[in-house]
């Protein structure tokens, strides 16, 4: 079972039906300049989900959700289409609804010929008397008796959908203490750390403790601190966030003593009523944490987590929700992660380190995330295809849209954010003078000077790369920039490999307008000329007859009067460039 994509529609800054497609996309980057609506977005895929709406004091993804745009109230919709196999949805019938198989397949009689389901859930959210009501609908609709059941079935299919999963460095942060609440109502953190002891231990509670000798309570948080502090330790030689190498949590249990006091109703001899106030002692349970820090002399040094670094206090955040959530079983694989802005307190090689843990990350899990930062865009880690922007129109409503699909995209300037694409290119704006209207990009230098030697219009323009490997950056830069480019690679070893990887990376719909090589029996450049040629030019530049072919290719583009040599070459020599262009579409 899989999310599909999501729509949203009316929710806070959001009109227009927006669109955030996940096939075959598991990292989707998102930019914007400040207030343009990308947290947003991020909240309205949390509110899809209602076993996040415990969250919502966190988050405030509930809060006000109708259009903010609109005169007249709009029905705020959240829509995800799903994916489901043939097995899921029986099972999920009779689970959910308590149907036996024959009730099932009655419901089920019209979907039950194909092994795959597409089903549209859509959140519906309404205020009736400043009181918030959400349901779900289906689509396309099965035999229900009635809306509540439709209703549950719909929360039954998004019970076994992957988790959605909230990362907000500016709402929630670490406490140094942790309250061990017994109650029904519990905290966040304290899910995350029970699931700290059970992979610590799976006999292990954080809520056993007050029940336990003191000497085994002692063992058992030990246990848990190295297990900690060895997750840390690992992920720390990711991130090198500080010099210190000897920095490690210490966790202690507290017990504190309270009185609380309550009021009574009470009679006196006479039987007049009276209030009495009466005290209670109890005891409250905690978990405190501590930073140490151990000097060269080997003295340990206590400090808060609160105290440390901004970006130690990011990383130990991120550590902790990412390892040892429960709602993912630790293994956080089949997720969908919603990151805004992670990271912002990181030094630059930090980032780096993260961005390509978000890249891994999204190998087996769905990762959407919000940024600023140039370095969590590297073209080198992250297609530049991928990339989304958001931005208001002119009435003020949110909108979504690729990257190089963005209609301000030429005219941008280098103060919005879009030079957090510029940065990430390793350029600046003014360095892109592309005054051609088509680029064609080639593997090296010797075949930059044999197509512009030969190139059949003043539109067109030549860019070299480094090799059959090296091309991704400059592919890169004619998709940001909205040019007519194409690609080609020589048809040998090399180049369908390097051909190959571009087309791994960018997806099929880049690579099967802009990716070619050169045709069946021209593989590599110097099969386009006539052996002939090549030694008739030799003789006229002057060089010996073993002068190889890539000098006698750059003699020829330094020649003064290199235009009346190339005049003077066979057809079949000319045609085969020609050919070449027209094979490319251009």
């Amino acid at each position: 079972m899989k999310y599909k994509r999501f729509i949203i529609e009316n929710y806070k800054g959001i009109s227009k039906a927006m669109e955030i497609n996940l096939e075959n996309n598991n990292l989707v980057p998102i930019i914007g300049i400040n207030e343009c609506g990308k947290t947003t977005i991020l909240n309205a895929i949390f509110a899809f989900d209602h076993y996040n709406d415990d969250d919502n004091v966190i988050y405030n993804h509930l809060n006000d959700v109708t259009n903010l745009y609109s005169d007249t109230p709009q029905i705020c919709k959240i829509s995800a289409i799903v994916e489901l196999k043939k097995e899921n949805l029986k099972s999920i019938i009779k689970s959910k609804l308590h149907f036996t198989d024959t009730q099932a397949e009655e419901n089920l009689k019209d979907y039950l010929n194909s092994k795959l389901y597409n089903f549209t859930i859509t959140r519906i959210f309404e205020y009736v008397e400043n009181k918030l009501y959400t349901t779900y609908e289906l689509s396309p609709k099965l035999n229900f008796k009635n809306n509540q059941i439709e209703n549950e079935f719909c929360e039954g299919i998004i019970q076994n959908l992957p988790y959605i999963l909230y990362f907000d460095e500016f709402r929630e942060s670490f406490p140094d203490i942790i309250e061990i609440n017994y109650e029904e109502e519990k905290s966040k953190w304290l899910d995350i750390l029970e699931e700290l002891f059970i992979k610590t231990n799976e006999n292990y509670s954080v809520y056993k403790l007050k029940d336990i000798e003191e000497r085994r309570r002692k063992s058992i948080l030990s246990a848990v601190k190295k297990k900690l502090n060895e997750t840390l330790t690992k992920q720390w030689a990711n991130f090198r966030l500080e010099n210190k190498e000897s920095l490690e949590i210490d966790i202690d249990f507290k017990i504190e003593k309270k009185i609380i006091y309550s009021t009574i109703k009470a009679e006196d001899q006479n039987k007049r009523q009276y209030e009495k106030r009466i005290a209670q002692e109890i005891e409250k349970y905690y978990l405190k944490f501590d930073v140490v820090e151990i000097d060269a002399k080997g003295d340990e040094h206590y400090f808060y987590v609160r105290d440390r670094s901004k970006g130690f206090y990011w990383f130990f955040n991120f550590v902790m929700k990412l390892e040892f959530n429960p709602d993912v079983a630790g293994d956080f694989n089949n997720a969908i992660y919603l990151l805004d802005e992670p990271g912002s307190y990181l030094h630059p090689f930090a980032l780096s380190k993260l961005c390509k843990k978000l890249k891994s990350l999204s190998e087996k899990n769905i990762v959407i995330y919000c940024t600023h930062s140039h370095y969590l865009l590297n073209p080198e880690i992250i297609p530049i295809n991928k990339v989304n922007v958001v931005s208001k129109n002119n009435l003020g409503q949110v909108q979504l849209e690729p990257y190089y699909q963005h209609k301000n995209v030429k005219t941008r300037s280098i103060n919005t954010a879009f030079q957090t694409i510029h940065d990430a290119l390793y350029i600046k704006p003014f360095d892109l003078d592309f005054n051609h209207r088509k680029i064609i990009i080639v593997e090296g230098i010797y075949d930059y000077y044999a197509f512009s030697l030969f190139k059949t219009s003043d539109n067109i323009g030549i860019l070299p790369g480094k090799g059959a490997d090296s091309l991704i950056q400059f592919i890169s830069l004619m998709i940001a920039f909205e040019i007519d480019f194409r690609v080609l690679w020589d048809n040998d070893k090399e180049g369908r490999s390097g051909k190959e990887k571009a087309e791994n990376y960018f997806g099929k719909e880049i690579s099967q307008i802009h990716f070619f090589t050169l045709m069946v029996g021209k593989n590599i450049l110097q099969d386009l000329f006539e052996g002939t040629d090549l030694k008739q030019l030799r003789v006229q530049l002057k060089l010996d007859n073993s002068t190889s072919f890539e000098r006698v290719i750059a003699s020829l583009f330094y020649f003064e009067d290199k235009q009346q040599l190339i005049d003077n070459l066979s057809q079949k020599t000319k045609s085969n460039f020609i050919n070449v262009f027209s094979h490319i579409g251009f």
